[in-house]
């Protein structure tokens, strides 16, 4: 066969299907046209160095064969406490660059077309472009701002009680969407600057994840909420839950809280001071319970679990105390139902301030 015969040949076999030429070929995207205004092109700004958190952007371009991709970034949505890049926002309306893809993330990859929106953790580890560090890589709706509200800057670094109504329910990251109508308290851990000013507003209220796993199954948008607040990274648009979120009354949202109840933490004298800040599991008699209310009422014999998020200087303080475990609400009040007063019972309890403990939804039984 002569040779211009033989060229022919290997061009006709490169062109069809089913030949190992041709499936050889992985996926490579041509570029797409921006929809947005494009600040930079694949390189990184020195205010997005060292960067960690997620990112929200549209699919530019892919290549499955090196495990990268290019998206114009949308949004933001997460920074990590390890995150050093001063000013991360500034990576929205770019198009950057990720390399890193590897394994079973590829598959990911393969299924995200071109245009189409993606949401992956990423970090700067130096260079011109982000590093995927194989964590989370997924196809998401197309960005809307109101799916991501961004909190007012007093409100950044609060740490405290709030309430509110459940706008949205977001089960694939377990996080909700509140509307605040109170700031109840604060506490010491708290850098905001103005926490009222986020009355009325959205937050985004993240951290549904173990422990904090079942409550979040019996939350629905339109329920009206009590929480446990604190913004670990101010630099961050979303908040984490801390120790409880629990239902209340829509006629509770507004409420001023009692003042003969005192709900900041060391303000009621008829508290034990050494038990304030409490965190963990207590057991002792049951004396009383109230269904309707959600409440009990027991006398410690001791402490029998403390969590490493308890401020409590003297548990011991709690032998011999009459408390109430108030926010007692769902399936448990099926378990406080079959409690009888006499019983020895075990019950997960956290004070948040004022003369009574919160139940969080985890942990209450007749002790063997």
């Amino acid at each position: 066969m002569t040779s211009p015969a033989r060229l022919l040949l290997s061009l006709c076999l490169i062109g069809l299907p089913g030949t190992a030429l041709a499936t050889a070929a992985r996926p490579v995207d041509e570029p797409t046209q921006s929809t947005g205004t494009k600040q930079g092109s694949s390189r990184i700004p020195e205010e997005l160095q060292q960067f960690r958190g997620m990112l929200i952007g549209r699919m530019q371009q892919r290549d499955i064969e090196k495990g990268t991709f290019t998206v114009e970034v949308d949004y933001v949505s997460r920074v990590w406490e390890n995150n050093r890049a001063s000013n991360p926002r500034v990576a929205v309306g770019r198009t950057l660059t990720v390399d890193g893809v590897t394994g079973k993330w590829l598959d990911q990859l393969l299924l995200i077309k071109t245009g189409e929106t993606v949401e992956f953790e990423a970090q700067h580890r130096g260079g011109s472009t982000l590093t995927f560090p194989g964590e989370w890589l997924r196809k998401v709706p197309a960005f809307k701002p109101a799916d991501h509200p961004v909190p007012p800057d007093g409100f950044r670094g609060f740490s405290g009680i709030i309430r509110g109504t459940i706008e949205a329910r977001n089960a694939d990251h377990n996080e909700l969407i509140i509307k605040v109508s109170q700031i109840e308290s604060t506490n010491d851990r708290s850098r905001a600057k103005s926490a009222t000013d986020a009355v009325g507003q959205k937050i985004v209220l993240a951290g549904y994840w173990g422990k904090m796993s079942q409550p979040f199954q019996e939350l629905q948008a339109g329920d009206a909420v009590r929480a446990g607040v604190l913004h670990r990274v101010p630099q961050s648009d979303h908040f984490t839950v801390i120790d409880f979120t629990t239902k209340i009354s829509s006629s509770e949202l507004t409420a001023k809280p009692n003042p003969s109840v005192p709900e900041s933490t060391g303000s009621d004298a008829d508290f034990p001071s050494g038990m304030q800040g409490f965190r963990g599991i207590l057991k002792g008699q049951l004396i009383s319970r109230d269904l309707e209310k959600g409440e009990l009422v027991f006398r410690a014999d001791q402490v029998t679990r403390t969590w490493k998020e308890s401020k409590a200087g003297n548990t011991d303080s709690c032998k011999g105390r009459s408390f109430t475990v108030k926010r007692i609400s769902g399936k448990w009040l099926d378990v406080l139902v079959s409690l009888k007063p006499g019983d020895t019972i075990e019950v997960e309890a956290f004070h948040n301030g004022g003369a009574h403990l919160d139940f969080v939804s985890e942990w209450l039984k007749k002790a063997d």
